[in-house]
């Protein structure tokens, strides 16, 4: 992946790199590893992550980023 990324100029931050998969069979079955600098490290897996000011979870259902919403807005008032 760091060779894919370096060809393209685009800089990976290995610590802030996660993995999540989408769909109904989602799942944390694989580990996924990045190599920098001859060294391995595996990639965090997550259940929902936040990109963009979005919350996505596995099988797209947006409750969580909802939830999160309704409670700011309470919050507000």
């Amino acid at each position: 992946m760091l060779n894919w990324s370096d060809t393209w100029l685009l800089k990976l931050n290995v610590q802030k790199c996660k993995v999540m998969s989408y769909g109904t069979h989602a799942g944390g079955n694989y580990t996924y590893m990045m190599v920098m600098n001859g060294q391995s490290t595996a990639l965090d897996y997550k259940d929902h992550i936040k990109d963009l000011g979005v919350t996505f979870d596995e099988i797209l259902d947006f409750s969580v980023y909802i939830a999160e919403k309704i409670n700011k807005a309470y919050r507000m008032l």
